[in-house]
């Protein structure tokens, strides 16, 4: 089986997933690889087509425009023939290019539906041309599955779970330049308002008293910005993969307090880390995390997550072992190797 994976996503989450997937597949049929020379990450195998896709605002709209790299692509499809092209995310590029393609493409499918605060018109465009003209739809949650069974149910769909990037089980973490509290949890991530920052917040506000030595750090970038609050420390930046597993592997625990959500990549390298994660059980998060196993859900609600963090903290030291075998156990059926496996057998 040959199969072609065309990845042209620049950003750090989007060419890390598209290099580890055509990694993962190379290990069992040949793979050809068309991506940005722009990308944070680029695959380690022979047939590859790298084109410019642009570095900023300008120049993506100035190679959106130029004919020639859609022309290049064209062409290394057609030489290399392959029986399967998958798509690991949406790009504006691929709204003139799939049209052209007769061979069968699987779209991955990291979110069915806009969530609170990140709505854009071109995203939901894209979505819907990419989705008519791609033969096979895979999710990355049942949640997700069933949505996208109910919106178009001609399409064929799987579900497979998010793996867990190699990456972030390899990297040596690298502390960040600022000072980090000693004992904080972690919230980690894009600031959006389905993130639940405010939801956080409050329910931070009712641990404050009783946890006097224990801190709350958020760290990542975007519109949302979280209240102030005593013992909070925002890192409001992009972070270096190595800080980000810095920050997991000293956290206490990963909190997820999010008011609604597909899936989640963040519960894949918390797990790479081995840290157990706490969080909501809304849409497709109640799947990633088993309750009791590799972490605990609650509802969306301050009482209840604020009870729930402070259940965790209370965890005994065999309490917190027998946490860390659940998440090993979770990364082995998570891994890329079982990914590209049932891939391949749903095909």
């Amino acid at each position: 089986m040959r199969i072609a994976v065309i990845s042209l996503g620049r950003r750090h989450a989007w060419a890390l997933f598209g290099k580890e997937l055509a990694e993962a597949l190379s290990e069992r049929v040949s793979v050809s690889y068309i991506g940005s020379q722009e990308a944070d990450f680029i695959p380690e195998i022979c047939e590859s087509l790298l084109v410019h896709t642009g570095k900023n605002l300008w120049e993506n709209f100035f190679y959106f425009l130029n004919p020639l790299s859609k022309i290049r692509i064209l062409r290394f499809l057609k030489r290399q023939n392959p029986d399967l092209i998958i798509i690991p995310a949406r790009h504006p590029w691929l709204l003139c290019l799939l049209p052209l393609v007769r061979t069968k493409k699987l779209l991955i499918i990291h979110d069915a539906m806009r969530h609170r605060g990140e709505q854009s018109a071109l995203n939901d465009i894209i979505d819907r041309v990419l989705i008519r003209y791609s033969d096979v739809l895979c999710a990355l949650s049942a949640y997700t599955q069933a949505l996208l069974e109910k919106r178009h149910p001609k399409k064929q769909s799987l579900f497979l779970f998010h793996p867990v990037f190699r990456r972030y089980q390899s990297i040596e973490g690298m502390p960040p330049p600022e000072k980090i509290p000693r004992k904080y949890l972690l919230f980690l991530g894009r600031f959006f308002a389905y993130k639940g920052l405010d939801l956080l917040i409050g329910a931070w506000k009712k641990l404050l008293p009783l946890f006097p030595d224990l801190h709350l750090v958020i760290a990542g970038t975007g519109p949302e910005k979280p209240a102030k609050a005593d013992r909070v420390f925002v890192i409001d930046r992009r972070l270096l993969d190595e800080e980000v597993a810095y920050l997991i592997d000293n956290a206490c625990c990963v909190v997820l307090p999010y008011t609604d959500a597909s899936q989640s990549g963040v519960i894949p390298v918390a797990f790479a880390r081995g840290k157990a994660v706490v969080s909501t059980k809304v849409g497709g998060l109640a799947e990633q995390v088993l309750h009791g196993k590799t972490g605990f859900l609650c509802n969306p609600d301050q009482e209840e997550l604020s009870l729930t963090v402070r259940k965790f903290l209370e965890l005994s030291d065999e309490e917190k072992r027998d946490l860390a075998l659940g998440i090993s156990e979770r990364c082995q059926k998570w891994s890329w190797e079982q990914f590209v496996e049932r891939l391949l057998s749903l095909l």
